[in-house]
């Protein structure tokens, strides 16, 4: 038995002069500040990072609707032959085909669609080897050119290219809710690196009065077992003692497994390695925004109704939903369009010719119309409808459930606060006590009316009643953390 208890206090100790020297080679290095660790997490966050890439997905796609008005060249090649039904020596027997046309069309912000285009065709008619020359048709092979201006109007749906833009509407409203997420999700990823933070720094200050304990419950036992020697104490009071020292170090034990497991947790929420972050002693106990000590609740939940980011991105969705219910409502109408079209021919055996004459606009041909095109049934339109007004319907009441939400954090967190500065202020004043308590021992000890073990008792007294103080620090700090996380104020 005692064989195990002298291993696990040889033990306890090397671990901890192992993790006494790393301080003391980190000491060297600067300390690492708690906004150096919420800047590099906020760079290193994995994410952070997807967030951010899903913004500027959605933002490329708001970029990618304006395609609709760029120009577009198109062209077109055909080589064909015609052979007859009804071939004769004079109608020939068959027709080699060659047709060319060129053009470029473009949608305008009003919805209109201007298509310019220019063709030419080359027909030549094959006829059998014994009808003569003479007999055989003049324009032989003909070539026809044209060039052509249609022009074609929306009057109802898709008019002023409204389909367009309110695609457009719906996916800008899309990325900035994404932006606002994104967002959302960098004041969570920096909540968490300021808890864990906090925490590591709660452990290492333990830690140190853990150390202290340790040492003042071994002189503790040392002068039990002398009074039990002398016959001034009984063998149980010394094992309670001894126990005691045990006790101490196998919560030291446990705690630099902690110190070491928060740690790397820490290391990898930020994204750096563990040996990079050196702390600093009596972090915890400095002051930290003390403003949010003294704000008042409407104060703070006026703050958080513009500041909220997942409030923004809720509110940010209404736009694309109103759009896509307009998009919906846009495409039950009948297509109704206004179309024109002009253009001149030219007529000639010779290329060239047949061209100069389309710009001589002697056979000018136009068309004038209407355009009537509507689906029955629309079921796609009217599901699409009927979507984006319950979506609709659904975030507006999810405006309010986060609203309450908002209201209830800074509350609760804010509630939080005020009693780990009670907390803080009782824990001092134990403190305070118990110190007193042990100065008049002392004093006691001095007049030769105590022993220096009755001081040790108090010492050990006022040390597990320092983390009672060290308790109500992390809480007071976590406390601010969570209502900068209600706040979206990081």
């Amino acid at each position: 038995m005692l064989r195990s208890l002298n291993y696990i206090s040889c033990l306890s100790n090397q671990l901890a002069l192992c993790l006494l020297a790393s301080l003391i080679s980190g000491q060297t290095a600067e300390a690492t500040s708690l906004p150096a660790l919420l800047q590099k997490s906020k760079t290193n966050s994995p994410a952070i990072k997807q967030a951010q890439s899903n913004y500027q997905s959605k933002l490329a796609e708001v970029g990618a609707v304006d395609e609709a008005f760029l120009p577009e060249i198109f062209s077109k090649i055909t080589i064909g032959s015609d052979k007859r039904e009804t071939a004769s020596p004079f109608g020939g027997d068959k027709t080699k085909i060659q047709a060319y046309e060129l053009g470029v069309r473009k949608q305008f912000q009003t919805g209109t669609q201007v298509e310019l285009s220019a063709t030419r065709d080359r027909a030549r008619i094959i006829y059998p080897a014994s009808v003569p020359s003479q007999f055989q048709t003049r324009f032989n092979p003909a070539f026809v050119d044209a060039a052509t201006l249609s022009i074609r109007q929306p009057i109802l749906r898709n008019y002023m290219a409204r389909e367009i833009r309110y695609r457009k509407l719906a996916l800008k409203g899309v990325a900035q809710a994404e932006r606002a997420m994104a967002d959302v999700q960098s004041q969570v990823q920096l909540a968490q690196t300021e808890h864990y933070f906090w925490n590591v720094m709660a452990l290492y200050e333990r830690r140190s009065v853990l150390k202290q304990m340790l040492g003042t419950a071994k002189e503790f036992s040392r002068l039990m077992q002398k009074r039990t020697r002398i016959g001034r104490s009984d063998f149980v009071d010394e094992v309670a003692a001894q126990s005691e020292v045990i006790k101490v170090e196998n919560q030291l034990l446990s705690l630099n497994i902690e110190i070491e497991a928060l740690s790397q947790r820490l290391a990898s929420h930020v994204g750096v390695l563990s040996s990079d972050i050196v702390y600093r002693s009596g972090e915890l106990q400095a002051p930290y925004e003390e403003n949010y000590k003294s704000a008042a609740v409407d104060s703070l939940m006026a703050k958080a109704m513009k500041g909220r980011k997942d409030l923004e991105a809720t509110k940010s969705s209404l736009a694309p939903l109103e759009s896509q219910m307009k998009l919906a409502s846009e495409k039950l109408k009948p297509q109704l369009n206004l179309f024109a079209s002009y253009s001149s021919t030219g007529l000639d055996t010779i290329g060239s010719k047949s061209v100069g004459k389309v710009t001589d606009f002697d056979h000018p041909n136009w068309a004038l119309g209407l355009e009537f095109n509507y689906k029955i049934g629309k079921k796609a339109a009217h599901a699409d409808r009927a979507s984006a007004r319950a979506r609709l319907a659904a975030t507006g009441f999810q405006v309010e459930s986060i609203t309450a939400e908002i209201k209830r954090d800074i509350r609760i967190a804010k509630q939080r606060l005020e009693l780990s500065e009670k907390s803080l202020k009782q824990a001092k004043l134990q403190l305070a006590t118990l110190a007193k308590k042990k100065r008049a021992e002392q004093q006691r000890v001095r007049q030769a009316k105590s022993e220096k073990i009755a001081v040790l008792g108090f010492r050990l007294e006022e040390l597990a009643a320092k983390n009672n103080l060290i308790q109500a620090w992390l809480s007071q700090k976590t406390s601010i953390a969570d209502l900068k996380l209600a706040l979206h104020s990081f």
